[in-house]
């Protein structure tokens, strides 16, 4: 299969390319050609490995791609580093119509989502510089709201000719988060703080991606750039095996028929794990309505409400950091797909985000019928709300109550926006479809264990690692936190340097000489 860009001005690739270049060269993001139909129900029973080659070979594999034997090793390599033999299990609370399916996605080996693509992507790497036939060294620049840079440093540490980079706000992430990435072993990781937010890190990326003169002295050198982030098709596509093996899971639990769709629900901020939802759903996996879940930086959710999205304003710090995000990467994929691949259009709308940081991109369509020609109809659906940090963390505690369920501060935003989708607060009053519904929980609680320790009613101790273990002896957990968490109290800080944003590009040329 070959990949274009939504910006419409570089040509197409094959799979092996995209992968490498993470981001096309006139500045927009791979998209496939097409979506390739799925057989969902020959899947229904299958093991992740076999759902997952099933769900990314057609994109992966043949014509400029990747050996299809080495995709199905390397799904089997990075499944191996899971806690649990399903990867991604289910874990079902109530019954019938208001069931929620709580999609765990933070068993791997740093307990967040992001470990279902970075335990993989190292090898999709690999398998693409074989496919390349590309010398010398990938350098993996990667902007992190918290969890993509620690699941980047572990998936690529000690990975032969590559070097990966991860810059992280000092600010913008949670205590556990910041010791997991500035305590990384690894003879080819660095790790850069930054003083700004995610936004800064993101564009501070995309900038050294832009900078001609920058590649080329990193070319000199023998360096070819590629990316860990969601901008990386290499990110998306093994995110949307989980919706496959969610929905699996449902129907294996008898909470929903062959052919009846189920809800899904994001607490996102980059948009991409929704829009792995939405080609899962074109891909014709039984998915009903989207909803984006956002906190108190609710830019996602005004733009679905009101066609214009303004990214002029203040980053709000909150209890949900992987969540604070002002320019939402994927939502430049999104826009590509629900306009008839309108190139024009997309790139229009990024130059102004970028030039003014505000776009309006008019009514979004509602009904297939709005949609433009050539637009796909089943990627369209998408509601969004907000939750406050005191709503998150109100539901936070219900849920412990009412099902003996913890979960993180993100999680928790998803849950308390499907609660308002399913009373009709995000569809003008109008009730929607009583079904299931598949929320991401896409972290641990033990990653914020004081956010969560104060939802549940009790003050965190000065030492976070003590917090840690009272979180688990308050919530009833006899597993206690995890080990990959726990562990962290012994472990020698790394990583200690902060620079400023403009630093950014010759810093990170400084840190490769050493």
């Amino acid at each position: 299969m070959r990949f274009t860009s939504t910006r419409g001005q570089a040509p197409a690739v094959g799979a092996a390319r995209a992968v490498l270049d993470g981001l096309a060269p006139d500045g927009g993001l791979y998209v496939p050609e097409r979506i390739e139909p799925l057989d969902v129900e020959s899947l229904l029973d299958a093991p992740w490995a076999e759902v997952a080659t099933a769900v990314m070979a057609p994109y992966l594999t043949g014509e400029g791609g990747l050996p299809a034997d080495g995709l199905r090793e390397a799904v089997e390599a990075a499944a191996a580093r899971f806690e649990t033999e399903e990867v991604v299990p289910l874990t079902v609370l109530g019954e019938a119509d208001g069931t929620i399916g709580l999609l765990e996605l933070f068993h791997g080996p740093t307990h967040a989502f992001k470990d279902v693509a970075l335990t993989l992507l190292p090898h999709l790497v690999t398998l693409a510089r074989t496919a390349e036939g590309q010398q010398g060294t990938t350098l993996v620049l990667t902007a992190t709201s918290g969890d993509t840079g620690k699941a980047a440093l572990e998936g690529f540490k000690d990975v032969p000719d590559t070097e990966v980079v991860v810059l992280y706000p000092t600010e913008g992430v949670s205590f556990m988060q910041k010791q997991q990435m500035r305590t990384q072993a690894g003879g080819n990781v660095h790790v850069l703080g930054i003083h700004g937010d995610f936004d800064d890190a993101q564009r501070a990326v995309k900038a050294l991606f832009a900078d001609a003169g920058a590649r080329e002295r990193l070319t000199g050198r023998g360096y070819a750039v590629s990316s860990a982030n969601s901008i990386n098709l290499g990110r998306l596509l093994p995110q949307m095996v989980y919706y496959v093996t969610g929905y699996a899971a449902l129907r294996r639990a008898g909470m929903v028929a062959a052919g009846e769709p189920v809800d899904v629900v994001v607490p996102t901020g980059n948009f991409g794990n929704l829009l792995a939802a939405t080609w899962a759903r074109a891909a014709g996996v039984p998915l009903g309505t989207m909803v984006c879940a956002t906190n108190e930086n609710r830019v996602l959710a005004d733009f679905f409400a009101t066609g214009t999205y303004d990214a002029r304003r203040g980053l709000v710090r909150t209890d949900s950091p992987s969540m604070d995000i002002l320019v939402s990467s994927n939502l430049e994929r999104f826009l590509h797909d629900t306009s008839g691949r309108d190139s024009d259009r997309v790139r229009a709308a990024m130059a102004q985000l970028a030039d003014e940081r505000v776009f309006d991109w008019g009514a979004l369509p509602g009904e297939p019928a709005d949609l433009p020609e050539g637009a796909d109809a089943s990627r369209h659906r998408v509601v969004a709300g907000t939750a406050t940090g005191e709503q998150a963390a109100a539901t936070l505690r219900a849920m412990h109550a009412e099902h003996g369920t913890l979960v993180d501060p993100h999680t928790a935003v998803a849950l308390d926006v499907l609660a308002q989708y399913r009373r009709g607060d995000l569809t003008g009053g109008q009730q929607p479809p009583a079904r299931p519904a598949l929320v991401a929980a896409t972290a641990s609680p033990y990653k914020f264990a004081p956010a969560v320790l104060a939802a549940l009613g009790h003050e965190a101790d000065e030492d976070e690692f003590d917090t840690l273990v009272r979180l688990a002896t308050t919530a009833g957990d006899e597993r206690g936190a995890p080990l990959g968490l726990s562990s962290l109290r012994d472990a020698a800080v790394l990583h200690e340097q902060v620079v400023e944003v403009p630093e950014v590009p010759s810093t990170i040329e400084e840190v490769l000489h050493r």
